[in-house]
C-alpha cells in the first residue's frame, strides 16, 4: 500500500511539520527561534523534502520568504492531512469533534452566535470555535486546513471552494419620528 510514496527516503511527519513551521514563522531563522542547531536542522529537513519531491518548495533570495506553487500545494496537503490525523486522534481518545469557523466579527455576533445554542443542542459532541478573520485570511485558512468552515460576505470566483448562500441581510435606516416632521 502506497508503495511509490515510500520507495525512497526523505518523507516523514516530522519533516512535513518542520516545513509547516517554517512557513508559519515566515522563514527558517524565525522558525528556529534563535537556536543555531535548530536552524541547521530545519534547513536540512527542507532540503530533504525538496529532494524527495524533486521540486523547490521555497523561493530562496533576499526579502520575505515566498512559497513556490509546489510549496503552496504541499502546505495545503499538510494542513488537510494533519487536520485529519488530529481529528482521528481526538475520535480515538473519545474527545468531542472540534469545529473551527472563521468569519468577521459582525457575522459572528449577528448571524452565528444567535444560532449556536440550537446547534449545540442538536450536536452535543461538537465544540465550536469562532475566529474573527478578514475574508482573505478566511480563504487562506480554509485552503490550508486550519478552518473547517468560513463565512464571508464576498467571494472571488476562481477559488477552489464550494460555497452556498446562507441568506440575505437586509439593512434599514431608523430615524426618530420627530426628525421626520
Amino acid at each position: 500500500m502506497f508503495k511509490e510514496l515510500f520507495a525512497q527516503s526523505g518523507l516523514s511527519l516530522e519533516r512535513l511539520k518542520s516545513f509547516a513551521d517554517i512557513v508559519a514563522a515566515g522563514g527558517i531563522t524565525a522558525a528556529a527561534g534563535g537556536k543555531p542547531n535548530r536552524q541547521s536542522q530545519l534547513s536540512h529537513q527542507l532540503k530533504e523534502l525538496e529532494r524527495y519531491f524533486g521540486v523547490e518548495l521555497i523561493k530562496r533570495g533576499r526579502g520575505p520568504m515566498k512559497l513556490t506553487e509546489a510549496g503552496q500545494q504541499l502546505l495545503r496537503v499538510i494542513g488537510h492531512t494533519f487536520g485529519s490525523l488530529q481529528e482521528f486522534h481526538r475520535h480515538c481518545a473519545d474527545h468531542p469533534v472540534e469545529l473551527n469557523i472563521g468569519a468577521g466579527e459582525g457575522l459572528i455576533q449577528w448571524l452565528l452566535l444567535p444560532r449556536l445554542p440550537q446547534f449545540v443542542a442538536a450536536h452535543p459532541r461538537v465544540t465550536v470555535s469562532f475566529r474573527n478573520l478578514r475574508t482573505d485570511d478566511i480563504l487562506k485558512e480554509l485552503a490550508d486546513g486550519t478552518l473547517d468552515f468560513g463565512v464571508v460576505t464576498r467571494f472571488k470566483a476562481g477559488r477552489p471552494f464550494k460555497s452556498v448562500p446562507l441568506g440575505q441581510l437586509d439593512y434599514g435606516l431608523f430615524v426618530p419620528v420627530k426628525l421626520m416632521r
